[in-house]
């Protein structure tokens, strides 16, 4: 088990640890054929009494209040429990509930608190460089023709007073989840460039209507965008490129995890109508219906001045649902 705070991840040299970093005090701890090796003397060690105790009954797992109650001995249940409600405890990335059972080979990550904003967005990271917006569904990215103030990049403006806030990237307005936006020409053209060069990862969860067969795929349908600004599969088109995966099956939809290779406009709503599997919620390209069910889960960067790997998650409870 390794249990670490943070929501920003980088992987250290040795295979064992695993590091990410954030504004409280790092604390990781790895099992490997049955000891816990600590980076840090201070630690606890869970594996002198929880798990050694759990081995003796037959059973390694232990429920997740056991695991923080143990590694936070300074903080109430009710502390915990607030934890988990609020959405900061993950097991091996995914949101625990406080009945969650943990095994001595998961990952257990606590998450900073994230910095509230104006219109339900939140900061998940910032430097002087850049910052990374975990942005709700209904907010515009950028400004229209049609609506110039509610927007994210004008509410960063009036928050922060920075002469120079651009857009790397942008989420179509019904699309939650990370944005980043650079602070500088200098960071922006790194950024850039690693968009255009495919070394910045982006990934997506969508419930989307139907039964995907396959495990996992690449859609390559090219893609046109009409005077209307509808985007339409079209051969003549810019190439386009997504990878999928499925995550789970229902009777009636799938959840999917989409990475995009490239970042076309409307890219993954229409790919995913065009295979036959529109997005719950999609008015343009599927059936209405509530939120749209796509969100922006995942960043992989590399820092425009320290060169480090950088990964950011977003968990949107009830996407689902």
């Amino acid at each position: 088990m390794i249990l670490c705070p943070a929501n920003v991840t980088t992987q250290l040299a040795t295979p064992y640890f695993f590091y990410e970093s954030c504004t409280t005090h790092l604390l990781c701890f790895t099992h490997h054929q049955g000891v816990f090796t600590l980076p840090f003397s201070q630690i606890l060690d869970l594996g002198s009494s929880l798990f050694h105790r759990k081995k003796e009954d037959n059973n390694l797992g232990v429920t997740i209040l056991e695991a923080l109650s143990a590694q936070f001995p300074e903080s109430s249940k009710n502390t915990l429990r607030r934890w988990l409600a609020s959405g900061r405890i993950f097991v091996d990335g995914s949101p625990a509930d406080v009945r969650a059972q943990v095994e001595p080979n998961q990952k257990i990550t606590l998450g900073t608190k994230r910095e509230p904003l104006r219109l339900g967005a939140y900061i998940v990271y910032e430097d002087s460089g850049f910052i990374v917006v975990d942005k709700p569904a209904g907010l515009l990215s950028v400004a229209t023709e049609k609506e110039t103030q509610q927007t994210l990049h004008n509410l960063l403006k009036r928050r922060f007073h920075r002469p120079h806030i651009v857009p790397v990237h942008r989420l179509d307005r019904e699309t939650s989840g990370l944005i980043l936006f650079a602070y500088s020409n200098e960071t922006l053209s790194s950024l850039k460039e690693q968009l255009h060069k495919k070394t910045m990862r982006r990934s997506y969860e969508a419930v989307v209507q139907g039964r995907v067969e396959a495990d996992s795929g690449t859609w390559t349908f090219p893609l046109r965008e009409k005077q209307d600004f509808h985007v339409v599969v079209d051969p003549s088109g810019q190439s386009a490129v997504t990878h999928f995966q499925v995550v789970k099956r229902r009777k009636q939809t799938t959840i999917l995890s989409l990475e995009l290779e490239t970042g076309r406009k409307h890219q993954l709503r229409v790919h995913c109508s065009h295979a036959g599997h529109p997005i719950l919620g999609d008015e343009r390209y599927g059936l209405k219906g509530g939120r749209m069910r796509l969100h922006a889960k995942a960043l992989k960067l590399i820092h425009p001045k320290t060169g480090k790997e950088m990964h950011f998650k977003s968990y949107l409870r009830g996407l689902e649902g």
